[in-house]
């Protein structure tokens, strides 16, 4: 994970709101889009090709701009230039960064409010329009849970500083339980007479 010096634009006193609006707006029109689309008279295939322009739109907005600016958090795909090799970087703002502009706390709860619960509702209409054997609206299902599960997996892997730092957290929980497994259930020593 590297630090970045970006978020050293001016505090403002009011925040984002345009900048959530952006968050929210395109993931919640999609999912409006999905289950309200027929209402309208919608064929499936102008339903599905405006649910993908808003999952789109959506993916690069909170890719490139609002991790950025309510949470201080970025990642992206670098590619080599000379030899095409790429390579995942996750960012997170320097702790000066956030000193010189915290994040705040409504920003910060809609932010990831909205990066979890929209997954989870494109899994549970996939879920449902499986069962039904709605088969196109499954597949729409699984191209809107693409689309926000792999923004929610970037800003994991951001938060919690990439992989690696998650297996050594693993690895030194599970060590330190079986070590204290071991050592509470190792008979006791017996006792020597002299």
């Amino acid at each position: 994970m590297n630090n970045l010096e970006f978020g050293s634009e001016n505090v403002e006193k009011k925040g984002h709101p345009g900048v959530v609006v952006a968050h929210l707006g395109f993931r919640v029109s999609a999912l409006f889009i999905y289950m309200f689309g027929g209402i309208f008279s919608m064929s499936f295939v102008t339903s599905f090709v405006f649910i993908l322009l808003c999952l789109a739109i959506d993916f690069w907005t909170v890719k490139n701009v609002t991790g950025r600016f309510l949470v201080g958090l970025r990642w992206r795909n670098n590619i080599e230039p000379t030899t095409g090799q790429s390579s995942w970087v996750y960012e997170s703002r320097s702790e000066e960064g956030f000193k010189r502009k915290p994040v705040k706390p409504n920003e910060f709860r809609a932010f990831w409010g909205a990066l979890i619960l929209c997954p989870l509702m494109w899994a549970l209409l996939g879920l449902s329009a499986l069962f039904t054997l709605k088969f196109p609206s499954f597949i729409v299902c699984l191209s809107g849970f693409g689309f926000n599960g792999a923004n929610l997996y970037g800003y994991i892997r951001c938060k919690i500083g990439g992989f690696d730092a998650v297996k050594n957290y693993a690895n030194n929980l599970i060590g330190k339980q079986m070590l204290s497994r071991f050592m509470s259930s190792a008979p006791a020593a017996p006792a020597q007479s002299a």
